[in-house]
């Protein structure tokens, strides 16, 4: 098939020159202009070309406005850059058929350029992951749902198809962007005093602006038509009457304008909610038509039918969804292995923390002593300095001073001197005495033993002297 195409995630811009495609589209477009203002209901519509129906491109457009509205309402978004927003998305598709384009950065694109418009700037970052967190849960993804890591390459694929896709926007409304910033909101307010409306009949009209577009009636008709229709099915919804004149001339539009729109309007909510899964089926069902003269080069060039991408758009998300469970279940094995972990680093940590305050206070009250060296060091510095800067009359004083206690403390130590001298001698007599006593004893005693003592000799004298005069006679006997 001829050109590149949006479909899947990785998406390549087309280039929009002077060639056959771009001529293609122009002269199918019934003479439309990038700078028309409103674009009439039945123009034939690029995707017409590519076998879509005007209700299969009805439920398109539903689907990305929804998608627009739910997405400006996470991201905190006022609901007049959520309208332009859905504007942006209605003309890019006037000008480009959604054979041809993904709806997914699409509609965050135009969210991220209204933004700009409506100068309600929002970070591209948010914008991304909001929208990648939406289109998720449309796929089937089950809660809960994981955001998109800000450093995968999920991320900065998505980031770059949202950039490149706001550019091709751009380049296909035109940059004539002067004609968003007319909104009905204003002629509605303005009608609504001028007929002087309770606040129940207001806030139905303003529903039904919203509801509008949704719709291709933003595009096709005038804000002021827009906001009479809405009016005008108020009324008739709450039973409240209007002027009986023909009140719609003072607004600047015709009955038949209105009655066109409030029709469309009511077939809006006779419309069953479209689902992710009817959008892939009729993406299989459809195969989009190359232009009327195609390039010989590219014709050689084998690419695979909508109906393999949507397959492989199938067979993607299921494997995002395995592989979310294999991350989520991965998280949960870490979470664990790090609680077994910090359990055992703290029964180490008590034993360890126990020596590390011993430890610490050691050095903390050596480093105390320390200080407390160097302060002493420091006050006694300080001191000699201050005795170097007295006066001399007062040093004077103070050798005074110091002469009479060193006389004071003299006469203290003469007399201390001589107390102790008298106490030496009273303890010297005192000892005297007792050894007097004890030598008269002892001398006693010494008289009694040495009476003993002589009579014992005299005794062994005459034994021995007998002793010899035996002897001597029997010698002489012999």
């Amino acid at each position: 098939v001829h050109g590149d195409y949006f479909i899947g995630k990785k998406m390549v811009e087309k280039e929009i020159r002077d060639g056959p495609d771009i001529e293609f589209y122009l002269n199918t477009s019934q003479g439309l202009n990038s700078n028309d203002v409103l674009i009439p209901p039945d123009i034939i519509r690029p995707s017409e070309y590519d076998a879509l129906t005007l209700e299969e491109e009805d439920n398109f457009r539903l689907y990305g406005c929804e998608l627009i509205q739910e997405g400006g309402i996470m991201l905190k978004l006022p609901q007049i850059t959520i309208i332009t927003a859905m504007e942006i998305f209605h003309r890019f598709f006037f000008r480009f058929s959604f054979m041809r384009a993904e709806i997914r950065p699409v509609v965050a694109a135009c969210v991220f350029l209204s933004t700009k418009l409506e100068e309600t700037p929002k970070k591209i970052r948010d914008v991304v992951s909001v929208f990648d967190y939406l289109c998720r849960i449309k796929e089937g993804c089950e809660p809960p749902v994981p955001v998109l890591d800000l450093s995968s390459d999920a991320f900065s694929q998505f980031r770059q198809d949202v950039i490149s896709v706001e550019r091709l926007i751009l380049k296909q409304i035109g940059f004539s962007l002067t004609h968003l910033s007319t909104k009905p909101y204003m002629y509605l307010y303005y009608y609504l005093k001028l007929f002087k409306l309770n606040k129940v009949f207001a806030q139905r009209a303003w529903n039904y602006v919203n509801d509008a577009y949704r719709t291709i009636i933003c595009v096709s008709y005038p804000p002021n038509v827009i906001a009479a229709s809405a009016i005008y099915l108020a009324s008739r919804v709450l039973e409240y009457p209007l002027p009986d004149l023909e009140w719609w001339i003072a607004l600047d539009c015709t009955f038949e304008q209105i009655e066109d729109v409030s029709a469309e309007i009511l077939t809006l909510y006779e419309k069953k909610k479209v689902s992710y899964a009817y959008i892939v089926d009729t993406l299989a069902k459809h195969t989009p038509t190359p232009p009327s003269e195609p390039v010989a080069e590219v014709r050689e060039i084998a690419k695979p039918t909508i109906a393999q991408q949507a397959n492989n758009l199938k067979e993607k998300i299921t494997q995002q969804k395995k592989a979310t469970e294999h991350i989520i279940e991965e998280k949960k094995d870490v979470k664990k292995a790090e609680e077994d972990d910090n359990k055992k680093i703290k029964g180490g940590k008590q034993k360890n923390r126990k020596s590390e305050s011993r430890s610490k206070s050691l050095e903390k009250e050596k480093n105390v002593t320390k200080e407390k060296g160097k302060i002493k060091e420091k006050t006694k510095e300080k001191e000699r300095e201050k005795e170097k800067k007295k006066d001399p009359r007062k040093d004077k004083k103070k050798c005074k001073d110091t002469d009479k206690e060193k006389r004071h403390s003299r006469r203290r130590s003469r007399s201390r001197s001589k107390s102790k001298k008298r106490k030496s001698r009273h303890h010297e007599c005192h000892r005297s005495h007792k050894s007097r006593k004890g030598n008269k004893k002892s001398s006693s005693k010494e008289r009694k033993s040495s009476s003993s003592s002589s009579s014992q000799s005299e005794d062994i004298i005459s034994t021995c002297l007998l002793y010899t005069s035996d002897a001597a006679d029997e010698r002489s006997s012999v």
